[in-house]
């Protein structure tokens, strides 16, 4: 038998969190996000600008109080979100050939 997904966006659904490493065309693929998802997109910054302090929990707990609906997330300070996200959001990123990145770069 198989299982049905949830609806994007749904409350049981876990938002998508792209983890956008530079010059891996993550530019790109953000404004594809923003068409795809609209308003239930948000490109995040985690709450406390500290450097080196990553996108946590708390952060997202404070984007859904303000987008309930939000089905896809993204930026730079997405580190380890498997770590400081742990079952909340499914993550995913974009790798570049190395050689066509520090070109590009």
């Amino acid at each position: 038998m198989r299982a049905s997904l949830p609806e994007v966006g749904a409350r049981d659904a876990l938002p998508i969190a792209f983890v956008h490493i530079q010059k891996s065309a993550g530019t790109s693929f953000r404004f594809v996000l923003r068409n795809s998802f609209g308003l239930r997109h948000s490109d995040v910054n985690p709450l406390d600008p500290s450097p080196g302090k990553p996108f946590d929990r708390h952060d997202l707990r404070f984007v859904r109080s303000s987008n309930p609906q939000v089905a896809s997330i993204s930026d730079h300070e997405l580190i380890e979100p498997n770590r400081y996200l742990a079952g909340l959001v499914s993550s995913y990123t974009m790798l570049r050939d190395p050689v066509d990145r520090a070109l590009s770069h």
